[in-house]
């Protein structure tokens, strides 16, 4: 077993030398990324083709398998390299190196095509499903015009109504889901790093500012589709531990992109490149506890705090506390295996519910101050709202864990628990964020995290 420091500095030459290539052209001069310049060197298209007509038995020839296995890695370590760039790009705020247009390859086929141990037992996987897709005047291993890029597919998601093979495709194969879900993220943030380069429009008061109501209503449409697929997709697709891991990185993506819609990346908007990604996280931690958005859209106007029920935060409530309950809800063991990118995807999208329970609690204090704190009955108080929902999820996730926390924070718990102060349910907030930390502890980015959040709670003490 390596240690860390080895296992990250092998992440690093990695992405270096993954870099390195495309910066060189060498991937796209090599015709890499467009499947029919690559696709004539495998062999099992057509093997398959001449079976389904003839109505065969499945292959028994390792040869073709092989073929597949070749092709099926080629194609996913593309995806896999478009992965690892938006990784970069969504921790250290840098320009993407590759777009979703250029990857022409169709998506990947099954998980249990992909896991298969022997040629017999991935013939008659790949026959089956090639079967479900096909089409009485089509090659038995064209599935379909809409899965032929990364791209047409994320296209026709956000259209509505995605024909059966795309949905049939994406249970198939949680990797596949992973990366369509990835993609429809990486438009959001494309749109909003366009978006707050103009000027700000006063005259618009709709929290979802970063896109028009038609594109905000098509990738809704899109990330509905996708977190509709969780029952198909757990049970079309290899249900192992490491496909459960992918389709809970997928939903949370959902999540993070419906919460973007409405609230939009601090880190992104100020412009920040940071290419340490502990130190990137530091300041997209502090940014979100500050006012950054306020000063970048309102330089040049008065602008008035409005009252806390009119803030977008509510419209994206739900996607909030789901996240907290997808991260702070895991047991320890599958703490421990969850990537490092999607930690810090889930951490920063829990900075912003801190954000909203700061609102929370700074406007019922305010309204406690000026002595309107019960002076008029309130049909819906969003503000009592807020609060209570999230410190009965923060009581619930501390009960769980209370044997996992220290003892200085158990002693902290305790004084805590003896006041009603609406500011001291942060404090509870950001002690759970730190404990998440530390049952993330594998990943040396995750342990600097952990280091960043402490030093914020120490400070609120």
């Amino acid at each position: 077993m390596i240690s860390a420091e080895v296992a990250q500095q092998q992440s690093n030459d990695l992405w270096e030398s993954c870099v390195v290539s495309l910066q060189n052209t060498d991937i796209r001069e090599a015709g890499l990324f467009q499947q029919h310049i690559c696709e004539y060197n495998y062999s099992w298209r057509q093997e398959l083709d001449a079976r389904m007509e003839l109505v065969m038995g499945p292959v028994q020839s390792d040869d073709t398998w092989h073929s597949f296995i070749n092709e099926e890695s080629l194609k996913m370590s593309l995806y896999g390299l478009t992965m690892i760039d938006f990784q970069l790009v969504l921790a250290c705020n840098t320009r993407p190196e590759i777009s979703s247009l250029e990857l022409v390859w169709e998506l990947p086929w099954s998980t249990q095509a992909w896991e298969a141990n022997t040629a017999h037992e991935w013939s008659q996987q790949i026959i089956q499903e090639a079967a479900s897709y096909q089409a009485m005047d089509s090659p038995a291993n064209d599935r379909g015009p809409t899965l032929k890029s990364l791209f047409l597919v994320t296209q026709t998601l956000m259209a509505g109504g995605p024909p059966e093979s795309v949905l049939k495709a994406l249970s198939y194969s949680h990797f596949a889901l992973l990366c369509v879900t990835v993609n429809i993220y990486r438009i959001v943030r494309g749109f909003t790093h366009y978006l707050y380069q103009l000027p700000p429009n006063p005259s618009n008061p709709s929290p979802f500012h970063i896109l028009t109501h038609s594109q905000n209503s098509q990738i809704s449409t899109a990330l509905s589709v996708i977190l509709g697929l969780k029952s198909a997709s757990l049970n079309a697709a290899n249900n192992g531990e490491t496909g459960k891991r992918l389709w809970n990185a997928a939903q949370l993506i959902c999540w993070v992109a419906k919460i973007s819609l409405c609230v939009p990346d601090d880190f992104l908007i100020c412009g920040i490149v940071d290419t340490d990604i502990t130190a990137s996280f530091a300041t997209a931690a502090h940014l979100s506890l500050g006012t950054q958005i306020l000063g970048r859209r309102s330089r040049n106007s008065v602008t008035m705090q409005r009252p806390f029920g009119e803030e977008g935060f509510l419209l994206i409530f739900e996607e909030l506390m789901s996240t907290m309950d997808s991260i702070w809800g895991k047991d320890v063991s599958l703490a421990m295996t969850e990537a490092p990118w999607i930690s810090v995807i889930g951490f920063r999208a829990l900075l912003d519910l801190y954000r909203v329970l700061r609102f929370a609690t700074t406007d019922l204090n305010d309204r406690n101050a000026h002595g309107t704190g019960n002076s008029v009955a309130r049909v819906f108080d969003p503000a009592r709202v807020v609060y209570n929902t999230v410190n009965n999820a923060l009581t619930q996730h501390i009960r769980n864990k209370r044997t996992s926390l220290t003892t200085r924070n158990l002693e902290q718990l305790g004084m805590l628990e003896l006041t009603e102060d609406p500011k001291l349910c942060e404090r509870k907030f950001m002690m759970l964020m730190v404990q998440s930390c530390n049952e993330r502890n594998v990943w040396a980015v995750v342990r600097s995290m952990g280091i960043v959040l402490e030093e914020i709670h120490t400070s609120s003490l």
